[in-house]
């Protein structure tokens, strides 16, 4: 977990709100909850199992999808 990156997450979002957005390549969740202010409806999407039960778990996610992010399907409603 990047101090560093959260900030400028933190920054570009500043003001901002979204419906649904996709966290391509999630991981284990690290910036979920900065997203999840920002966000009414969040998908965590990432490749690796082990990674993603940790999002599943401890990560803010309304959803998380095991899946290679290349091969994703992002939804349009």
């Amino acid at each position: 977990m990047n101090p560093e990156t959260r900030r400028v997450l933190s920054e570009v979002l500043k003001d901002r709100y979204f419906s649904k957005a996709v966290d391509l390549g999630c991981g284990e969740g690290y910036y979920s909850d900065i997203m999840k202010r920002h966000v009414g409806y969040l998908i965590g999407v990432d490749h690796n199992l082990g990674r993603l039960s940790v999002a599943r778990e401890f990560g803010e996610y309304d959803e998380v999808v095991y899946a290679d992010m290349r091969e994703y399907k992002i939804p349009t409603d």
